[in-house]
């Protein structure tokens, strides 16, 4: 086979290749996607010569399947190629039509060309080869364009090019929720609370700033955020640490219902004992705050009736059990200290409250905009305004600062950028752990792409959605996860986030860790980071393994 190729001409880059095996490129190909990268390595792990190694390294490059780097990396096409399973015929075929040389010799053709016209284009190619290394390339060419005339794969190209990567990731669309409308009043309005909540569940905290920011922008400009921050406080939604409000547990725990208006009213302590009392002593009742005859109004379409509550109230629940609805109560003291130091470094802790705040979306603008976030927080002392990647975060893990830490002056370059995002972002570094224990241990568990969604499936059995995967080991560590079910910035994004950053590759079916940055990941001073991500990436690992168990039990 290759062993016994002897050529005394030296590879030349983009040169014709001297190798002739497709079974020993593809071989060497999984070799480099486990991160074998010498040539000792790889000679060691294929059982060849170097020469031969150079010889295929060469037809990788060659095939657009290898990047012409000192260090062998995998392009986008060779990473599809390597992890497409029975799809690879169709890959290697059409990587075989977007090579120049090869696309002009078999344009029209339904057969190989026989050795006359192979030596003659390779004559052409390059007119100062000798004519036995003519010979030489011309047997190496018929050699690797062997799958190409397989009937499957012909079949299979038109059918499967879906699964080369796609095109870079949009900008995802992270804007606010539409303009407020004032239904019950300006300052107790439960829909313009819940429109807040919804700020604070994906956010984990904001500024008095921010709520001010965020009215003004919906276009409520003239309402006054003080009885949203008491009602806040007294719903035990959140609790106040320094100028901000922090999320609690309890108002993560009924996110599910408690960022609709209605949801707000009948989850309401203060109004749940309105109700009490309206049952056994109605003279104290009618002496309640006039916010909830507001919410009677807003609930019911009219001023509560004793007479007819119980009606009422049956038809505004649609039959649901009122005791069926969680109620709300001050929440006790302040959050533990947060953990001041970037999530990576202290991710074995309990206790870290982690958000995927739709911030990350500006992120899109890449270091130029970052920087222009970060001169404008340094600029703007009144403080009002609308969250961004340049807020001080002082109990959350959710961006590109950990919480206590002083505002950045700058980011130096893309790759500072992607090392912050790494070790600040909770759900950025735990997507890429796990697609790093992917690429180590062959494939345990993976990130694929089916009925419109992104799952995590291990054992041929997919275990749910990616980020509900992420959040149950989440939970399972003691943290905490603000998050809502309906983000507005998704799995979708997060994925394309990462392949925009150069952490991913971004396929229909999968998502695979780019092979530059699982590389970066294994060297120099990012060796540290992929330590550390490896040492999160198998506890997920094994966490899921666990899920697996449990759903086959």
């Amino acid at each position: 086979m290759s062993q016994d190729l002897v050529e005394e001409t030296p590879e030349r880059p983009g040169g014709i290749p001297n190798a002739n095996s497709p079974v020993l490129l593809t071989h060497m190909l999984e070799m480099v996607s486990r991160g074998l990268r010498s040539t000792r390595a790889l000679q060691e792990a294929l059982g060849v010569d170097p020469r031969t190694v150079r010889y295929y390294l060469q037809a990788g490059v060659w095939l657009g399947l290898l990047q012409d780097t000192p260090d062998p990396l995998l392009t986008p096409d060779g990473l599809a190629y390597v992890y497409a399973g029975a799809s690879r015929p169709a890959l290697y075929a059409a990587a075989v039509e977007r090579q120049p040389f090869l696309s002009d010799l078999l344009q029209g053709r339904r057969t190989l060309p026989t050795d006359a016209e192979l030596r003659a284009a390779i004559h052409r190619a390059d007119p100062t080869l000798a004519p036995s290394t003519v010979e030489r390339r011309a047997s190496a060419v018929r050699g690797l364009l062997g799958p190409w005339l397989d009937a499957r794969a012909a079949r299979a190209l038109s059918d499967e090019q879906q699964q080369l990567p796609l095109p870079l990731a949009q900008v995802p669309r992270v804007e606010p929720p539409p303009p407020l409308t004032h239904t019950s009043g300006r300052s107790f309005s439960p829909d313009v609370y819940a429109w807040i909540l919804v700020f604070l569940l994906e956010h984990g905290e904001l500024t008095l700033g921010h709520i001010r920011g965020l009215l003004d922008r919906a276009g409520a400009d003239d309402v006054a955020i003080g009885g949203y921050v008491d009602l806040a406080l007294e719903r035990g939604d959140a609790v106040r640490v320094e100028e901000r409000l922090v999320v609690t547990p309890a108002a993560i725990s009924r996110r599910d219902v408690a960022a609709h208006p209605d949801a707000v009213i009948l989850t309401d302590g203060g109004w749940r004992n309105m109700l009490d009392l309206w049952r056994t002593a109605p003279d104290k009742a009618a002496r309640q705050p006039g916010r909830y005859r507001l919410w009677d109004q807003r609930l019911l379409g009219q001023p509560l009736d004793p007479a007819t509550l119980e009606d009422d109230l049956r038809r505004a629940l649609r039959d649901r059990a009122l005791d069926a609805w969680p109620r709300t109560r001050a929440a006790g003291p302040a959050p533990m200290p947060p953990h001041r130091a970037p999530f990576l470094d202290v991710w074995e802790q309990p206790g870290h409250l982690i958000t995927l705040p739709p911030t990350l979306a500006q992120l899109w603008e890449g270091v130029t905009g970052v920087n222009r976030r970060l001169r404008n927080a340094r600029h703007r002392h009144d403080a009002v305004g609308t969250p961004t990647l340049a807020a001080v975060p002082a109990v959350a893990h959710g961006g590109l600062m950990h919480p206590g830490e002083p505002l950045l002056r700058s980011v130096a370059d893309a790759r500072s950028l992607r090392q912050r995002l790494l070790t600040h972002a909770p759900f950025v570094g735990l997507l890429v752990a796990l697609l790093l224990v992917h690429r180590l241990e062959g494939g345990r568990a993976e990130i694929i792409h089916e009925r419109g969604a992104w799952w995590v499936r291990s054992r041929r059995r997919r275990l749910g959605p990616v980020l509900e995967v992420l959040e149950s080991f989440a939970q399972a560590r003691g943290w905490l996860v603000s998050r809502l079910p309906t983000a507005r910035f998704g799995a979708d994004a997060l994925i394309g986030l990462l392949d925009r950053t150069g952490l991913a590759l971004r396929m229909p079916e999968r998502v695979m860790l780019d092979d530059a940055a699982f590389h970066q990941l294994r060297m120099d001073e990012e060796a540290v980071i992929g330590a550390r991500l490896d040492t999160l990436g198998r506890a997920l690992l094994d966490h899921i393994e666990a899920l697996s168990a449990r759903k086959e039990g």
